[in-house]
């Protein structure tokens, strides 16, 4: 009877054990979820406040069509954004070196055969434009587009030159005059070329005036290709929003429709 009930009580406490054990896994679980659930609300919440932080009032106007566009926003730079490489460290623009001469970090909205642009907003509220044109993908041909631009605020600058270095393979052209931009440029098969203008501020017009192919300054004299399509990125809900434009003038304003 002693030998059993001690077995029996012994056999009690292991089963109590056991549940007390279960049951405190059970509870790990219970908090991991919730805490899980809870980060996937907090991240919800900072995307919602990010994206209302940078849904303004600016727009692309092309003739009697205007549409309302939101800047891309990121943790870092524009320059880290963009991503320039190059062989050069020293050149101010090379974010990273390599011996691409093209833009790493834009892949996601590099189009073959398209030139785009779209307005980029930093942690910091730095508001940039960004050109971007090619793609480093294999069905890029490569091409050749001369802006000019007007409005750029004095007190900003090219944060990004893409493509702007000493060398002989080095064919783009930067130009300013009385304010108003000039840029030739003429980029390779699975190349990219582009820029980035940081300091737009808080109200702007610039208008650009675009050339491409035939037009633009330094076709054929380096690269053939041909752009096809012109783009007005926007940071939509779940990707990325583009209005298609013809090769016109374009004006961007911070006035909004």
């Amino acid at each position: 009877m002693g030998s059993t009930d001690s077995r029996r009580g012994s056999d009690y406490e292991q089963r109590t054990k056991t549940v007390l054990g279960q049951l405190a896994t059970l509870a790990v679980v219970v908090v991991s979820i919730v805490g899980m659930t809870a980060g996937v609300a907090a991240a919800d919440v900072q995307h919602q406040v990010q994206q209302q932080e940078t849904n303004g009032t600016y727009a692309v106007v092309q003739g009697e069509d205007c549409t309302e566009i939101s800047p891309l926003y990121g943790n870092e730079s524009v320059k880290s954004f963009y991503d320039y490489r190059s062989p050069i460290p020293e050149n101010p623009s090379t974010n990273q070196t390599g011996r691409s001469y093209s833009s790493k970090g834009t892949i996601a909205l590099q189009q073959p055969d398209t030139s785009s642009f779209f307005l980029y907003e930093d942690s910091d509220g730095n508001l940039s434009l960004v050109f971007l044109h090619g793609s480093t993908g294999n069905a890029s041909d490569g091409g050749a587009a001369t802006f000019t631009i007007a409005g750029l605020p004095e007190d900003g600058n090219w944060t990004v030159k893409d493509d702007s270095y000493d060398g002989k393979h080095n064919y783009d052209s930067w130009r300013e005059a009385d304010g108003v931009h000039r840029v030739d440029w003429t980029w390779g098969e699975s190349k990219t070329d582009g820029g980035a203008y940081t300091g737009l501020g808080e109200e702007f017009t610039v208008t650009i005036d675009p050339a491409f192919n035939t037009d633009a300054e330094l076709y054929g004299q380096q690269y053939n290709g041909t752009i096809r399509y012109w783009t007005a990125i926007s940071n939509g809900q779940a990707t990325y929003d583009r209005t298609s434009l013809t090769a016109e003038q374009v004006t961007i304003t911070s006035e909004g429709c």
